[in-house]
């Protein structure tokens, strides 16, 4: 598979799971990255950041008017530290808890999703928004993965947002989240063996698929969205947990 191939196979592959599910871009792309790129599950932890970015901030801008702020923000004032703090601790972690963390939190994600959501209580209690700042901070700074699959699921299950307020205010968490943990390893960034051409063509088809998958969700009926969430995610899940192996 030439280079260019790989490229666009990873970016719409990520694009579409983000803008599908709010959360299987980072758990798709992971694994990607390591089978087709070459890169260590260290080095993948760091180039899924940016793309998981680029992925977050598309569907962020199509689907902007359905972010709740005021759960968005403590979350994100606790994500940011904790994602930093996981970058820092990556180095003393091995190989397999790493896989073994990444693994257990998809499966987390896949059993939130499929359980039942409440109907109502849209108010976040104060435990529960520091436990999602704190998981999705450290899991993206520990994995690279941009704890959408642990925020989405359980603003869906247990704060009752619909699957477009859910899927937009995780993705501005995302970003937030995954950019300042980016940020801070933007050194090492540069010294992955992914060419500028190859990034480009990464991020093109990953910006390309979002938007496009995001508009035909948007034709669907609430039903059919919420069941191609499911399937998706759960496509998503199988293939990132056999892919991590």
């Amino acid at each position: 598979m030439g280079i260019d191939l790989t490229a666009i196979v990873v970016g719409t592959a990520v694009g579409a799971a983000m803008a599908i599910t709010g959360s299987g871009g980072s758990i798709i792309g992971l694994p990607l990255i390591i089978h087709t790129v070459g890169c260590s599950i260290h080095d993948a932890s760091i180039a899924s950041l940016p793309i998981v970015s680029i992925a977050s901030i598309t569907t962020l801008i199509s689907q902007k008017e359905s972010i709740k702020f005021r759960l968005a923000i403590p979350i994100i004032t606790l994500a940011i530290p904790a994602g930093l703090f996981g970058v820092y601790i990556k180095s003393f972690v091995s190989i397999v808890m790493i896989k073994l963390i990444i693994v257990s939190a998809i499966i987390w994600g896949l059993i939130s999703l499929m359980g039942p959501q409440k109907k109502s209580n849209r108010r976040p209690h104060f435990f529960n928004t520091v436990k999602l700042g704190l998981l999705s901070g450290g899991l993206t700074g520990l994995t690279g993965l941009g704890g959408g699959l642990i925020l989405v699921p359980y603003l869906k299950s247990q704060m009752a947002l619909s699957d477009s307020e859910a899927t937009a205010t995780s993705a501005l968490i995302v970003f937030l989240n995954s950019a300042a943990t980016l940020l801070s390893q933007r050194v090492e960034l540069g010294r992955l063996p992914i060419s500028p051409n190859m990034w480009i063509v990464i991020v093109v088809s990953c910006v390309t698929t979002a938007i496009s998958v995001s508009k035909l969700k948007a034709l669907c009926p609430p039903l059919c969205r919420e069941t191609t969430v499911k399937i998706t995610y759960s496509i998503v899940a199988l293939v990132a947990i056999l892919g991590l192996r």
